[in-house]
């Protein structure tokens, strides 16, 4: 460091602020262990296969969220649509969802590890998990948003 210095390659300057000399500052809190799901698994915005487009889309919004757990009768995963297959459907002209409806769903438990469910979005190209139970009854939904934040030291809670 002194040799940079006496080169010119690194400057020494005044701190912006100092820091209070009263206050005691701590290390942040890092969490131990691994996180599972269950830490940061939300509320999924759903609808069924039969309801109408607008409403849908308006729940979207309302939500501010970008993906859309398709539910039958008993709450059960039908599939998943994201608001860009549901804004094309609305640009198409098409009154129903059904056409748009993702079937073939990818999903994830509330006792998985996060890193498992990160490399499963990762693999599949996808950004968002239906979180079911062993009867597929959907719990919530769990975005690649999610781990961002949770990795970035903002979870969800």
């Amino acid at each position: 460091l002194k040799r940079w210095i006496e080169d010119g390659w690194f400057f020494l300057t005044a701190p912006v602020e100092r820091l209070p000399s009263d206050t005691v500052f701590k290390p942040m809190k890092q969490p131990k262990g691994a996180a599972f799901v269950e830490n940061i698994v939300h509320e999924a915005v759903t609808c069924t296969e039969d309801e109408d487009i607008e409403v849908v889309a308006a729940r979207l919004i309302n939500r501010n969220a970008n993906h859309v757990v398709v539910v039958d009768g008993d709450d059960k995963l039908a599939g998943i649509i994201t608001s860009w297959d549901l804004t094309k459907s609305i640009a198409d002209g098409d009154e129903g969802l059904g056409d748009y409806i993702v079937r073939d769903v990818h999903t994830a438990s509330v006792n998985e590890p996060l890193e498992t469910v990160s490399k499963r979005l990762a693999e599949h190209n996808i950004s968002a998990l239906p979180v079911i139970d062993g009867d597929r009854r959907v719990l919530g939904i769990v975005t690649s948003e999610d781990i961002s934040k949770l990795v970035g030291g903002r979870a969800l809670g």
